[in-house]
């Protein structure tokens, strides 16, 4: 049973430990949860730093799956990512998962942003790490017509999977369908935050 919170009611914010968030590619899951680790103090990792090797190759299955046992047995994060295969291990340390819900044309044209400005050079910040750092690294033409694809499918075929998956175990699930509720959202836990600290008795 996926167990449903709408954002209003989410007012344990500060206890919870381990957020997941995802959506499809091109949703702003990077952006959207490096406001909130700011707004709560939580660490912050990107799983495609993790993912990608230098040249766009791939970590081995056995490396992936330890480090992502490794990464999420730490006391607290913020992780972001799909990595779709991978979700079954990330679940059972995660206590909340933000699904970043948005229609296909915002991400396909937020994707669309996104490749041009790296394949001109503009935006390597948004890059994975060891891309980022690699100085001959190159646009891939198979990687970016593999992302389109995803967001392409993603709401009729992996969506599904998605919710099916998170139901299966016991963990808050919030999703929101525009990035005015994201910001929405983010601004009411700053305030929430505000609220608790003005309202602690004095050290």
């Amino acid at each position: 049973m996926l167990h449903q919170v709408e954002r209003f009611k989410l007012n344990n914010i500060q206890s919870i430990k381990h957020i997941l968030v995802i959506g499809s590619p091109g949703s702003g899951k990077t952006t959207f949860s490096k406001e909130l680790s700011k707004i709560l103090g939580l660490p912050i990792h990107h799983l495609d730093d993790y993912y990608w090797l230098e040249n766009w190759q791939r970590i081995d299955a056995k490396e992936w799956e330890s480090t992502l046992h490794t990464l999420c047995a730490t006391p607290t994060w913020i992780i972001d990512g799909n990595h779709f295969k991978s979700l079954n291990i990330r679940l059972p340390y995660t206590e909340l998962v933000i699904f970043l819900d948005y229609p296909i044309r915002v991400c396909a044209w937020s994707f669309l942003i996104r490749a041009a400005q790296r394949y001109f050079g503009f935006d390597n910040d948004s890059l994975p790490i060891r891309i980022r750092n690699d100085p001959d690294h190159r646009s891939r033409i198979s990687i970016q017509w593999h992302i389109a694809k995803l967001i392409l499918f993603f709401k009729h075929s992996t969506k599904p999977k998605i919710k099916k998956l998170v139901a299966e175990h016991s963990v808050q699930f919030m999703s929101f369908t525009s990035r005015k509720q994201c910001q929405q959202f983010l601004a009411e836990q700053q305030q929430y935050i505000m609220n608790i600290k003005e309202h602690s008795p004095a050290v």
